[in-house]
């Protein structure tokens, strides 16, 4: 008999995952034009080099290299287990929509 094992992951916050977003839309925009626009809607100038990018992800990633892993895997344990992988858009499992829809019902019906 095969031995279930569980494993209970941290649930990352709202905080987290625009850490993350932030980091990575700055990325983006220092990688195509070498700037990214701060918090006090600063552009600040980086340049798009090797060495600008450098220091931009030395600065930068410490803030979110400690919540990255857990958004992506919060990500991906909820797709896994709770999206419809037939479907091509971000869908409940059916069982999932179902069961939904006949408590949605049945609190329709309850006076």
């Amino acid at each position: 008999m095969e031995k279930v094992i569980e494993v209970k992951m941290a649930r990352t916050s709202s905080e987290e995952i625009h850490a993350v977003h932030d980091f990575l839309q700055d990325l983006e925009s220092v990688l195509h034009t070498g700037y990214y626009t701060n918090q006090d809607h600063e552009d600040v100038i980086v340049g798009n080099d090797p060495e600008g990018l450098s220091k931009f992800i030395e600065k930068r990633f410490p803030k979110v290299s400690a919540c990255y892993t857990r958004v992506l895997m919060n990500t991906q344990t909820l797709l896994d287990n709770c999206s419809d992988p037939d479907s091509e858009t971000l869908e409940w499992r059916p069982d999932i929509k179902a069961l939904m829809e006949a408590r949605n019902a049945a609190a329709e019906v309850e006076p």
